[in-house]
């Protein structure tokens, strides 16, 4: 009917490439000044590779093997647009990279191994929303624009698309915190372990980097702190000869450290100080005040904070494997950072990138 009120009814079925069941149906009015319609169009394993020069040309890499299924409501009435894009995308792979200038900049290999899961599907439920009285409305690029907010989404902040499968923000398991001069996993980093590998395991196409780091400041000193009590122990112990089962007295321990502080600070380990009536008067220095002191004077070379943070790395990656849930090509140790942090732990970082 030609009538402004009228609406068609719509059935319609066929297979895309002789294989693929298509059904099409609703209702429509196309000849209304405000155009309606109500659609639902279901398509059942349609073969991506008749897409593949497609997908080499925008996406920067063919596919050899996938299939896609679709089901897909739209409702346009009153010059509004409702849809809801339900893709199922089931073994999806890609072939090498190609040199196309039309291709997406976006990680389309991170984005796709962040979004299948562990039986190879990828599971998308595509919202889209526009305005047909909008001079500039396009449904192709209104379907583009949100397909490429999905992937900007879940390609740069990769950890909260991973904690959304566990429940999570995702966001804390980018980090495993150390303690100064540590490369010791304790336990609440430990539990973050297991939590991270809980979700990459229902992301088997994803594998992870561990970057170690340590601070140039709160390492260093620590490490300095470590030195000293180590060569308070060899002096002692006359490098592990003598004394090996004494314990060390106060008086012992003083006389040591002001042995090392006239070494390291050529000087004796005393101080200037007024007493009552105004009188100056030299005293020793405590133990905890030589320690304070000798922490500065004490080497470490950027070699040895390397070394931590390679460590912690290491660390991370033993107890990743420890588990039997992960495989060792999986993780990758990435080479190591001295950086300035902030808080209070020395924070390890982690990468996600695509299989």
């Amino acid at each position: 009917s030609s009538k402004q009120v009228a609406k068609a009814e719509v059935s319609l079925s066929g297979k895309v490439d002789r294989v693929a069941p298509l059904k099409i149906q609703g209702k429509i009015n196309p000849l209304s000044e405000l155009t309606y319609t109500d659609l639902k169009v279901v398509l059942d394993g349609m073969d991506l590779t008749a897409v593949s020069p497609y997908a080499g040309k925008y996406a920067g890499f063919p596919i050899t093997k996938g299939k896609l299924s679709l089901d897909l409501k739209y409702l346009v009435s009153k010059k509004k647009l409702v849809g809801e894009n339900d893709v199922l995308i089931d073994q999806l792979t890609f072939g090498k990279e190609t040199d196309s200038p039309d291709a997406t900049n976006l990680p389309v290999g991170l984005a796709v191994a962040l979004l299948k899961d562990r039986r190879g599907r990828i599971d998308i439920d595509l919202p889209v929303r526009g305005d047909l009285s909008e001079p500039d409305f396009h449904y192709g690029q209104v379907v583009l624009d949100a397909l490429v907010n999905l992937i900007t989404k879940v390609a740069t902040s990769p950890f909260a698309a991973l904690g959304s499968l566990i429940g999570g923000s995702g966001e804390e398991l980018q980090f495993i915190g150390f303690k100064p001069g540590s490369q010791e996993i304790e336990d609440a980093a430990e539990e973050k372990v297991k939590t991270l590998i809980k979700a990459l395991n229902e992301r088997p196409a994803l594998r992870l980097e561990v970057i170690g780091t340590a601070d140039p400041k709160r390492d260093r000193d620590a490490l300095a702190t470590l030195k000293v009590e180590a060569e308070l122990q060899r002096r002692f112990t006359h490098g592990g000869k003598t004394n090996l089962q004494a314990t060390l007295s106060k008086d012992r321990e003083l006389a040591l450290l002001g042995d090392l502080y006239a070494e390291k600070l050529g000087k004796q380990p005393t101080k200037r100080t007024q007493v009552s009536g105004g009188e100056f008067v030299e005293r020793v220095l405590t133990a905890e005040e030589i320690r304070q002191q000798l922490v500065p004077a004490m080497t470490v070379e950027e070699g040895e904070l390397r070394r931590l943070a390679q460590d912690r790395a290491k660390a991370i990656r033993e107890t990743l494997m420890a588990t039997g849930e992960m495989s060792e090509d999986r993780v990758f140790l990435v080479e190591a950072e001295v950086t300035a942090s902030e808080g209070e732990r020395i924070p390890a970082r982690l990468n996600l990138t695509g299989g």
